[in-house]
C-alpha cells in the first residue's frame, strides 16, 4: 500500500479523461496519480490526461454463472492520451447487449464513473 504522502489529491477523472501523471524524466506514465515516478524514481512529473478513446487488448468473460446474473465481459483497454503518442493499459467491464460485437482492437469509449471502469462499444 503506497504512502499517503505519495498520492497527491487530485481527482481521478477530468471530465470523461483520466488524471495520470508523466515523468519528464523517463516518460513513464503513472495511473492513479502518484508524487514520483515508478520506474526511475524522479519526481519530476507532468499532469497528463488519458482516453476516453482506446481499443480492446484482451477480454474473458466468466465461465461459471448462477442463475440470475447478467452475463459481464471483463478486459483490458488500451487508452491513449489526446496526442496519441503516450497510451497505458486499463482493465475494466465493457457496457455492450450484444456479446459478438466485442472483438480484439475493437474502439471503445471510457465512461464516467468514478468507482469503476466502464467501457463501451464505439460504432464505427
Amino acid at each position: 500500500m503506497d504512502s499517503l504522502i505519495t498520492r497527491p489529491k487530485v481527482p481521478r477523472l477530468i471530465g470523461s479523461k483520466l488524471n495520470a501523471v508523466q515523468c519528464n524524466n523517463c516518460g513513464n506514465i503513472r495511473f492513479p496519480a502518484r508524487t514520483y515516478c515508478k520506474k526511475c524514481q524522479s519526481t519530476d512529473l507532468s499532469s497528463i490526461l488519458i482516453g476516453p478513446i482506446g481499443e480492446i487488448v484482451t477480454y474473458t468473460t466468466p465461465y461459471k454463472k448462477t442463475p440470475g446474473d447478467k452475463q459481464q465481459i471483463f478486459g483490458i483497454v488500451q487508452l491513449y492520451s489526446e496526442d496519441g503518442k503516450s497510451s497505458i493499459g486499463l482493465s475494466g467491464v465493457f457496457k455492450t447487449d450484444n456479446f459478438e460485437k466485442v472483438q480484439i482492437g475493437k474502439k471503445v469509449e471510457l465512461l464516467p464513473n468514478e468507482r469503476n471502469n466502464i467501457f463501451k462499444l464505439v460504432e464505427e
